[in-house]
C-alpha cells in the first residue's frame, strides 16, 4: 500500500500581546473602539520660578499720560478767589466753576479777597467792580501791588460787573484787569477766559 505524504498545515499565527488598559473613546459612525494615546509625561523646564530681583524690573510706562486736574479725581481742585458780593451771583458762579472742575473760594468784598491773596497764591481772581469796603478796582490795584512784592507770577484779574459803559471797563484796564466780564454772562463766556490760565496757555 503506497502512503502518500500529509499535507504541511501552516505554522500558527503569533499571539496579539494584549495593549495596556487605556481610556476610550468611541468614534461617532463605528462600531469599534478608540483608544487615545497615553498621556505624555510631566515636561521638564529648565527655566527659573525665582523672580528677577527688583533691580532688574523694567520700568511699564503708563499710556493714559499725566492725571488732569480737571477730570481725575484723585487731583487737586483749581482754586479760584471770588470777590462777590451778591449771594445769588456767588452760588451762580460756585455752580459755574465748579463745572469746570474748579473750587471757588468765595468772599464778600474786595478787603477779605485781598487778605486771602495776601496769604495764598491764586491764578485766577473773580472781582465784582461794586462791593462795600473796598470796590474792585481798589481791589486789583492792591493785588497787583501785592504781586509783584512777594515775587509771583502775574495773575488772571477779571472783572464781573453790570456795567457794560465803556468807561468802567477802560478804569478796570487801567486799575490792572487782564478781561471784563458782564453780568450776566453765560457759562461758555466765562470758560472761555478761565481756560487759558487753567492750562498754562
Amino acid at each position: 500500500i503506497t502512503l502518500s505524504p500529509l499535507p504541511l498545515l501552516p505554522p500558527p499565527a503569533p499571539k496579539e500581546t494584549p495593549r495596556p488598559p487605556g481610556p476610550v473613546s468611541v468614534v461617532r459612525g463605528s462600531r469599534r473602539p478608540f483608544r487615545l494615546p497615553p498621556r505624555p509625561g510631566p515636561f521638564k523646564t529648565t527655566a527659573s520660578a525665582t523672580p528677577p530681583p527688583p533691580s532688574q524690573a523694567v520700568p511699564v510706562k503708563s499710556s493714559l499720560g499725566e492725571p488732569n486736574p480737571r477730570t481725575d479725581p484723585a487731583a487737586p481742585l483749581e482754586r479760584i478767589l471770588v470777590a462777590e458780593d451778591n449771594s445769588f451771583n456767588q452760588r451762580l458762579i460756585q455752580q459755574a466753576l465748579s463745572k469746570m472742575g474748579s473750587e471757588a473760594v468765595i468772599t464778600a468784598n474786595g478787603a477779605e479777597a485781598l487778605a486771602i491773596f495776601e496769604k495764598e497764591p491764586f491764578r485766577i481772581v473773580l472781582l465784582d467792580l461794586r462791593m462795600p469796603e473796598m470796590d474792585g478796582f481798589e481791589t486789583a490795584r492792591r493785588m497787583r501791588t501785592r504781586e509783584a512784592e512777594l515775587g509771583r507770577q502775574r495773575t488772571l484779574l477779571i472783572a464781573l460787573t453790570a456795567d457794560a459803559m465803556p468807561e468802567s471797563r477802560h478804569k478796570a484796564m487801567e486799575s490792572g484787569m487782564d478781561e471784563y466780564l458782564t453780568k450776566p454772562f453765560k457759562f461758555s463766556e466765562l470758560r472761555k477766559l478761565i481756560q487759558p490760565a487753567q492750562t498754562g496757555a
